[in-house]
C-alpha cells in the first residue's frame, strides 16, 4: 500500500524534530553486522520487570522507537539484533510496527536469581 501524503509529510517534518529533541544515543547491533550509534526515544514508561517463564530469573522490557532510516536509524530491523541502552545490552523481542518513518520495538534483558533458603550459603 503506498504511503499517504500524510504520512509522507509526518515522516519528513515531524520525525526528525522528534528525534533532535527526545532522542537519545544508543548502540544498535544487527546480527552478523557493525554497531552503529543511532538515536532512539526510549518509552520510559514502558520499561518493567516480572518473572521470567521458568521462574528463575526476572526478565526486564521496554519500548524504544527508532529510525527506519539506512543511515539515521536501521531500515530493517530483526528479532536477533541487540542494543545497548546506557551501557546495559537489551536484545529485540519484537517488532511491534513500522509506521511514518519509524519502527517500534519491545525490548528485553534477563538476569538470573539465585533461589534457595534463606541462609543457605554460610560466610566463612
Amino acid at each position: 500500500m503506498a504511503q499517504s501524503s500524510f504520512a509522507a509529510d509526518f515522516a519528513a517534518d515531524v520525525v526528525p524534530d522528534a528525534y533532535a529533541e527526545f532522542g537519545e544515543d544508543i548502540t544498535y547491533t544487527p546480527t552478523g553486522g557493525s554497531a552503529k550509534t543511532i538515536k532512539a526515544i526510549a518509552i520510559r514508561e514502558s520499561f518493567g520487570e516480572g518473572p521470567s517463564l521458568d521462574g528463575r530469573g526476572i526478565t526486564r522490557t521496554g519500548i524504544i522507537r527508532i529510525r527506519s532510516d539506512a543511515t539515521l536509524g536501521i531500515a530493517a530491523p530483526d528479532r536477533r539484533d541487540k542494543v545497548t541502552i546506557d551501557a546495559i545490552a537489551w536484545g529485540v523481542a519484537k517488532i511491534e510496527t513500522t509506521n511514518a518513518g519509524e519502527h517500534i520495538l519491545d525490548i528485553e534483558r534477563f538476569d538470573a536469581v539465585e533461589k534457595g533458603r534463606p541462609d543457605y550459603r554460610m560466610n566463612r
